[in-house]
């Protein structure tokens, strides 16, 4: 199961890092949350068919897959990016938390919960604070 789940997220991250749209969506701190689940469907398809968004108020599932899916903006610094948009991320993270609540409700072969925070730099501390959050 882990390399499928390593292959889905290396797939998406690498249509992620190829568009020039989620450039500016990122810049704006806008989200594109069902673009993503687009990308996603077509990409599980290939490896689970029958990927459908929107069953049950899971963002994604299959036979085999249920997904949740967040894109979080931060207000984090970005010299890059707009100060418009910038919003606290704390009722994002708890999103995520329920997220992975309602994914151990039900029963699937595999779950995967999968958050695209940006913009971040690596190592930022007040995200090691959430991070920590999210594990406990």
């Amino acid at each position: 199961m882990e390399t499928k789940i390593r292959t889905i997220a290396e797939k998406l991250t690498e249509r992620l890092k190829g568009s020039e749209g989620v450039q500016v969506f990122v810049k704006r701190r806008a989200r594109f949350e069902d673009w993503v689940k687009l990308e996603l469907v077509e990409i599980i398809n290939v490896i689970d068919e029958n990927a459908l968004p929107e069953v049950d108020e899971i963002d994604i599932q299959s036979d085999n897959w249920a997904v949740e899916i967040k894109v979080i903006p931060t207000n984090y610094g970005c010299s890059v990016c707009d100060k418009r948009g910038a919003r606290s991320i704390h009722t994002s993270i708890q999103g995520l938390i329920n997220d992975f609540k309602k994914l151990n409700k039900i029963s699937k072969a595999h779950k995967v919960s999968i958050a695209i925070v940006y913009p971040l730099i690596e190592g930022n501390q007040y995200w090691q604070k959430h991070l920590n959050n999210i594990d406990s």
